[in-house]
This record gives C-alpha cells, structure tokens and sequence, in this order.
C-alpha cells in the first residue's frame, strides 16, 4: 500500500508522521520504503544522520516521481511519501501513486485552509467539503 502525507501547507507534521508511521510499519516487521518527495529534503537529511535504519529511505523529489513510486512499491509491502508544502506536480504526482491521501493538519485556521485548498480546487478529486466553525459543510458554488 502507498499512502502520502500532504498538505498545502508546510509545518504540519508531514515529515515527522512519515518517518514515524514508516518506523512503526518496519517493526511490525514488514519492508518498508519511505520516498522523500520534498524538495526540502528533511527525511533524507534525517536519514542520513542514523547510522542503522530498519526501512529504506530514497529521495524522489520531481515532478513525474508517480511512475517511479509504483514501480518501487512492488518490491515492499507498504510505501509511505513525505510530500511537499503545496498542490505543485509533485503533490500530484504523490495524490497519483498513492493508494491513501492522508492530510495533517494542526487545530488552527491556517493550517485547515490548507486542507480547503485542495477540497477547494476539486483538482485532487477530495470533493468541496470544508471546516466551518467546526462542522463540517458544503462550499457554496461561489467557492469552489
């Protein structure tokens, strides 16, 4: 299963839950492959700093990483992406090799606009649902 963490917005946790949820998986034991989609480079700087890892981290931050996610997917049992801040192709690219879209966000209102953002655009298929007040509600036609 692939499954990304993304987010317009940076500094929501995208890079910790991936490493983390990764970690979790590899213990379990399954074969894990963490792909580091972020032009920032924070999981593979990480990576970098441990000397034994128990799950394979690559970085594959461009624009046509879907292909080359699903071709790696077939040799692990779960695949987790690191995505970047933004709805650029490389988010798109990420939205198109995962299995599941999971989107952190922090209890504040910046960082759910950033989930409205793509409900909003309705380019990623999410559909126009967003936060208001804290329920849960259709956008008007005027904001889609």
């Amino acid at each position: 299963m692939i499954v990304s963490f993304l987010n317009q917005k940076g500094g929501v946790g995208k890079s910790t839950l991936s490493v983390n949820v990764a970690a979790y998986l590899a213990k379990k034991p399954r074969k894990v492959l963490l792909i580091d989609a972020d032009t920032q480079g924070t999981v593979a700087a990480w990576a970098a700093l441990r000397e034994e890892r128990k799950f394979q981290v690559v970085s594959m931050a461009r624009d046509n990483m879907a292909r080359d996610a699903m071709a790696m997917a077939v040799d692990y049992q779960d695949v987790i992406i690191d995505g970047p801040p933004g709805a650029g192709k490389i988010t798109r690219a990420a939205i198109i090799a995962s299995d599941v879209v999971l989107v952190p966000i922090e209890l504040q209102a910046v960082a759910q606009g950033g989930v409205c953002g793509f409900a909003k655009t309705g380019e990623y298929g999410l559909g126009p649902r967003c936060p208001r007040n804290g329920r849960d509600e259709r956008l008007p036609d005027s904001e889609k």
